[in-house]
């Protein structure tokens, strides 16, 4: 990839538009160069932000692109054109950022968007699709990006100076070593899971072993007791028990039949002499029944005759119902007469009221005639108050103005005194402005060093209370494992007890399944008399199934949690070595980081009171740092602020003098119109003074005006309502009392007609009384019902007399029965059946105990043949994959995981590669190379790297080597991975190599050997961009992209 255009628009410090077209170079090699801050390395940031949708930089993220000397309309943009394998591409693309709505005030967010335009004219839309198609475009994602094409500003060292955990993990991005990861955890998943297996198996043997029934065998509870259990003689000793048991069986089986003929014989015996003592008890029974029904005769013939009387009184309750309404009817009608004779007393009273009222209305006529006079006056009254409240107004603006005048006045005057000594301020800090500026490149100096110290320092901090938090939830862990694995013990126990229950239980729940006719599968038999009963506590099979699946996913659970532990404890010794290799980094007066060394895992006290010695020192270093450096930092702001702003202050200062001149101006026309308005005042209260002589002091306004204009008006109008409601009351009242007395008449004449109608039904009654044969209203109310009373009396008639004939039937038919029958004694059969029955449960109890030993064993037999054939599969199988588990993770001599040792074949051509710059750089003193020596303890080797020295003859640590030294290191290692990278790509096409800063802390030998190796990779053809200060660099390099800084933002040109 070679870029060949680029475009930034509102980016970083661009304010506008910037076109850079490195077409334009006459060679592969170009500077970019420019003050701090000034937007260099924003220039590496477009053209990753293109490609990726990042910046080049870890410290640069997307909601920081937009440029903030941008105006509003300015759209944030990043567009670049490049050349690939000889072919054209051109890629847009705009983060998320607020644009100004087209119609009304405020701001909408715009979407991240991106395109790309491909050499056949076709576009690429959608973030997801561009990246994508760059990816496939590239053949490398945004991480090798960075550490082979574009080395940003202070993170391309970080290959060099990561410790082993850090490398591999850039390694593993760059060289997708993923898979090689998988095959180590997949092996590690089969071992754990094999391993589990085998031991479930153990397990269900051991489980298996504890449940056989060893009964009157005691050469096998010897075997079962031993404490190392020979499991294949116990399995033949099992079977031999088995035989024993199936003989004693069938010896018992037969014994059970004869007993069940015999218990037959009796039963039969018993059977027939309880039902004739059954028979003569019924006839004894039946005949006190019917002698009870005859005793009742004389109760139900005296219900006939009342049933036909009360037959007779459902006629005459019609003309009854009908007098009682009428009577009812005549109260109702009384009370309304007696209603409507108050009601016309109340309307008189009323309508006398009525005519009282309206006299009095007519009298006040004259007072009315007053109140219009009144109001004529007040009326005449309203042009001169009118022009009164015009003539305030006028003077009331007048005064106002004076005022606003004489505010004016003061306010300008306040703002001139000001102004001069504010003028006199600054003359005072332009004398003073130069002196800061030297002080001003002091401060900065101190306080970078102080700011890379504390990041160092805190970052010790942060990995400390990891660590604090690692082992918080180790212990957390360990804690938590070791309740689980009680619960998980005893829940095994609970299991074992359960199984025990199970099978003693086994020939109750055979039991269960016999029918009548079948065969038993035990004896036999097809009669069943005394079946095994099953014991009330005795576990069910599925509630046993669902027991052991409860204990498979506990065991399960436990071997996890295992595992979580032995991780965390792992996390926690990649802690502690991780923070001893920073303390020893620090400078040598910077900590006391020696008592740390040698701290392992062993004494936990003793670690944990360093470490928080430690963590101490540089809380209270870190305090003492930051409280100096923030002073640094004030101080260098004022200083800065100072300096940056000289030609402000200037400027200001000659502002300052114009405006004084401009107060005095203003000042002078105010006076001017102060007087002029003075007049217009005095004008005023003269026009005022005339009308206040003519109107009284409470009339002078409109609005008292109307209000007692309005007063007036009410007044009358009140009146004249009054009147006229006194004028309809009266007459409402009139029609009130004509109405009560009309009602008064109808109600009368109503009661006369219910008082006849009355009469007349009570004669009516008397003569169906007389015709019904019934002796006086009393009596027939004694015998009236209603049609459900007679139904329900002539029901219990019938039923009387359908019970007396059946009683006399079944009485003569058991009467004939019996003739000659006796009772009969059923004590003796018993005593004998009850003698069969208890010798019958005895031989059924051996059977029980034999056959479910029996069943329980043959059944563990079977099952313990059949385990110890998977057993052997298994442990075969797990012999291979945990010796093959084992070397994969690291548990070998090297200490090297299968990735790691991936891993470190590419990091010795990465060296190799790295070596052929870095002895031209050096002059053949320096050599890297991978450390292979084994450290103490378990942790993971193979990608520590160190310095071989030619001088001294020794390796030591990169971390030792000087800033120019290391970035030559540093330099050479990039170029070197980036060299592997591309062989091992197929296809891949690096034609760029971008490189920010480092150079300034080279000597003039080893810049010229950098800036040579730089010309050396230019000549294979690819584009080599150098961000740097340095001054020699542009003087060897002739292509240099300058970048000017200006107040309103940054401008990139080529000088070629």
């Amino acid at each position: 990839m070679r870029p060949l255009k680029l475009t930034i628009s509102a980016f970083g410090p661009y304010a506008g538009e910037q076109h850079i077209d490195f077409t334009r170079l006459n060679e592969q090699i170009f500077v970019i160069s420019g003050p701090t801050g000034a937007g260099k390395t924003t220039i590496f940031d477009a053209i990753s932000f293109a490609l990726f949708g990042e910046a080049s930089g870890s410290s640069r993220d997307r909601d920081s692109l937009r440029s903030d000397f941008a105006l509003p309309e300015t759209e944030t943009y990043i567009e670049l054109e490049f050349e690939l394998r000889g072919k054209n591409y051109k890629i847009r693309r705009s983060p998320q950022q607020e644009q100004k709505k087209l119609r009304g005030e405020g701001y909408t967010v715009r979407n991240a968007d991106a395109e790309l335009l491909l050499p056949e004219g076709s576009l690429v839309t959608k973030i997801v699709n561009v990246d994508e198609k760059i990816n496939e475009l590239l053949g490398i994602n945004k991480a090798q990006f960075k550490q082979i094409v574009m080395l940003p500003q202070g993170e391309f060292r970080k290959l060099l100076e990561a410790d082993s955990s850090e490398r591999e993990l850039i390694f593993r991005k760059i060289f997708g070593t993923e898979g090689f990861a998988e095959i180590q955890r997949r092996l590690d998943d089969e071992s754990r899971e094999l391993y589990k297996s085998v031991h479930d198996i153990k397990t269900r043997i051991d489980t298996h072993i504890k449940h056989v029934d060893t009964g009157e065998y005691p050469g096998l509870e010897e075997l079962r007791a031993a404490k190392n259990i020979n499991v294949v003689l116990f399995i033949e000793k099992l079977g031999e028990t088995a035989g024993h048991d199936r003989t004693a069986l069938d010896t018992l089986n037969s014994r059970l039949q004869l007993l069940a003929k015999k218990q037959g014989s009796v039963k039969e015996e018993m059977a027939k002499a309880a039902e004739i003592n059954k028979k003569l008890a019924n006839k004894e029974q039946l005949g006190a029944e019917y002698n009870a029904d005859i005793s009742r005769l004389e109760e139900f013939r005296e219900k006939e005759i009342n049933l036909e009387l009360s037959r007779k009184a459902l006629p005459i309750a019609e003309v009854d119902g009908q007098l009682k309404k009428a009577a009812q009817s005549i109260l109702l009608k009384t009370g309304q007469l007696e209603q409507a004779k108050q009601k016309v007393q109340s309307c008189s009273r009323e309508f006398e009221a009525a005519q009282q009222q309206f006299q009095a209305q007519k009298e006040k006529e004259p007072v009315r005639k007053k109140y219009e006079t009144e109001l004529t006056l007040l009326n005449n009254m309203f042009p001169r108050v009118i022009q009164y409240e015009k003539d305030i107004k006028a003077l009331e603006a007048a005064t106002r103005k004076d005022s606003e005048i004489k505010q004016e006045l003061d306010r300008t005057q306040s703002l001139l005194e000001h102004a001069r000594i504010s003028y006199r301020e600054q003359e005072e800090k332009l004398r003073s402005l130069y002196a800061a500026e030297t002080e001003s490149v002091r401060l900065d100096r101190e306080i970078s060093a102080n700011k890379k110290l504390l990041v160092e320092l805190d970052s010790i901090k942060k990995l400390i209370e990891a660590y604090f938090e690692q082992n918080s939830l180790y212990e957390e862990g360990k804690l938590s494992f070791e309740s689980f694995d009680l619960e998980y013990v005893s829940f095994r126990n609970r299991l074992e007890r359960e199984e025990d229950n199970y099978l003693r239980g086994q020939a109750g729940l055979m039991a269960k399944t016999l029918k009548d006719n079948c065969p038993c599968p035990v004896c036999g038999s097809t009669e069943h008399p005394m079946p095994a009963a099953l014991p009330a506590d005795i576990t069910g099979q599925e509630q046993l199934k669902g027991l052991k699946q409860q204990f498979t996913i506990l065991g399960e659970q436990r071997t996890e949690k295992l595992k979580e532990l032995s991780e965390l404890n792992g996390n926690l010794e990649s802690k502690r070595l991780e923070i001893m290799n920073r303390l020893l980094a620090l400078e040598e007066d910077t900590l006391p980081s020696a008592e740390f060394e040698g701290a392992g895992l062993v004494d936990t006290d003793l670690l944990f009171l360093k470490m928080r010695k430690i963590r101490e020192q540089i809380n209270k270093k870190g305090a003492a740092l930051k409280a100096e450096t923030l002073e640094l930092i004030s101080e260098y702001k004022e200083k800065n602020e100072l300096v940056q702003n000289r030609t402000d202050f200037e400027n200001t200062y000659k502002e300052t003098a114009e405006g004084i001149k401009k107060f005095e101006e203003a000042l002078k026309k105010l006076n001017e119109r102060r007087t002029a308005i003075s007049g217009e005042v005095s004008r005023a209260r003269a026009a005022v003074a005339a009308i206040e002589q003519e109107v009284p002091v409470d009339m002078r306004a409109i609005s008292k005006l109307n209000a007692a204009a309005e007063a007036v008006k009410g007044a009358i109008a009140e009146m004249e309502t009054n009147f006229s409601n006194a004028e309809r009351v009266q007459e409402q009242t009139r029609q009130a009392l004509s109405n009560a007395e009309r009602e008064l008449a109808v109600t009368a004449t109503s009661l006369k007609e219910s008082v006849k109608e009355k009469d007349s039904l009570e004669e009516l009654l008397v003569e169906k009384l007389k015709a019904a044969d019934f002796k006086d209203y009393s009596h027939y109310a004694s015998m009236r019902k209603t049609q459900e009373e007679l139904a329900s009396l002539q029901e219990d008639i019938n039923i009387y007399h359908q019970k007396l004939k059946s009683h006399k039937d079944m009485l003569e038919h058991l009467e004939e029965e019996t003739k000659n029958m006796s009772i009969q004694e059923v004590g003796t059969l018993e005593q004998e059946y009850q003698k069969l029955l208890t010798n019958q449960n005895e031989v059924q109890e051996k059977l029980n105990i034999v056959f479910s030993r029996y069943s329980n064993n043959i059944k563990t037999l079977e099952q313990l043949e059949k385990i110890m054939d998977s057993l052997q599969e298994l442990e075969k199988k797990y012999n291979i994959i945990g010796e093959l588990s084992r070397i994969t993770k690291g548990d070998n001599p090297q200490r090297l995981t299968f990735e790691r040792y991936v891993l470190a074949a590419y990091f010795d051509e990465i060296i190799t590669a790295a070596n052929l710059r870095l002895e031209k750089m050096t002059g053949s003193r320096y050599l890297l190379q991978r450390k292979e020596d084994k450290s103490k303890g378990r942790a993971q080797q193979g990608l520590e790297l160190e310095v071989f020295d030619n001088y001294t003859g020794k390796s030591r640590h990169v971390k030792t080597l000087s800033g120019g030294e290391g970035f030559k290191a540093s330099l050479a290692l990039a170029l070197g991975l980036a060299d592997v990278v591309q062989s091992y790509s197929g296809g891949i096409s690096l034609d760029t190599l971008f490189v920010d800063e480092g150079f300034g802390s080279l000597d003039p030998e080893s810049l010229d050997s950098a800036i040579q190796c730089l010309v050396d990779i230019q000549k294979t053809g690819r584009l080599v961009g150098v961000i740097s200060h340095v001054a020699e660099l542009k003087e060897r390099i002739k292509s240099v992209l300058e970048i000017v800084s200006k107040k309103e933002g940054s401008f990139a040109s080529f000088h070629i």
